[in-house]
């Protein structure tokens, strides 16, 4: 059986004086969901930076598909990132650029391929963030709230990554265009084969498609399991989180819709 795509053993992650974890440890099985959560100020958004290399840990150790990164040489990071997609909060898209052009900069940008190849990959990944072709020719500006995060979808997807990160993918959202923007990502993860993990406030989007769900509090992992089983914790911060009117009303909305 092959490693875990992702494993983190006693992360410290520090700003100044601030400390925002401290003993955090954190196991990514391959072919999951994992959502991230907990209160604002746990350091969700901070602990996918770690992960994806963008900071540099103040102490512990960050393994990514068996390879230690703590110390690793900028080469080595590069290899490791083209194995990996992100979709940011707000889609991060170049403003300046269509949306083809957003999709195949990744690919010109790691892969010698002649433009005709990579405008014919940039529209495969368009289609498969269920983009209509009109949009490869509109900027940024020109789209909706839903279809500036499937073109973030989209570039995540350009070089065929095996992990995609998704930080808060449904803020914004209405719920019909949430619970559209969920399936498609279950479609993804089938179809591509991918290990998911995604920072989220949207407890709809829990319910719908987290394998398992990571609680932060306290600079470190509280629990890790389903959703069910958090909501049945006694611990007394995550049975408050979960106790929440908005997460219960998610809770029964997912028991109906099945």
């Amino acid at each position: 059986m092959s490693a875990a795509p992702i494993a983190v053993h006693d992360l410290e992650t520090r700003y100044g004086t601030k400390i925002v974890h401290r003993g955090l440890n954190l196991e990514v099985r391959r072919g999951e969901i994992l959502a991230i959560v907990g209160d604002s100020g746990s350091g969700k958004t901070a602990l996918l930076r770690q992960i994806l290399m963008l900071e540099r840990p103040a102490g512990g150790e960050i393994v990514l598909f068996g390879q230690p990164t703590r110390r690793l040489s900028m080469a080595a990071a590069r290899l490791l990132w083209r194995r990996m997609g992100v979709m940011f909060q707000h889609g991060a898209l170049f403003t300046s650029l269509t949306v083809l052009e957003n999709i195949a900069f990744p690919i010109m940008e790691h892969a010698r391929l002649s433009p005709r190849l990579v405008r014919e990959l940039a529209l495969l990944k368009l289609r498969l963030a269920g983009l209509p072709v009109e949009a490869a020719a509109r900027y940024p500006s020109e789209l909706s709230g839903g279809m500036i995060k499937r073109a973030a979808v989209a570039r995540a997807l350009a070089l065929d990554p095996e992990l995609l990160f998704l930080d808060e993918p449904t803020s914004g959202l209405d719920p019909a265009g949430a619970a559209a923007f969920d399936r498609l990502i279950l479609e993804l993860k089938q179809l591509l084969d991918l290990t998911v993990v995604m920072v989220t406030h949207d407890p709809d989007s829990l319910w719908r498609t987290a394998d398992r769900v990571a609680f932060l509090s306290g600079g470190k992992v509280l629990a890790t399991d389903t959703v069910a089983a958090l909501a049945a914790s006694p611990h007394p911060e995550i049975r408050r989180y979960f106790s929440a009117s908005r997460m219960q009303q998610a809770r029964e909305r997912t028991w109906k819709a099945e």
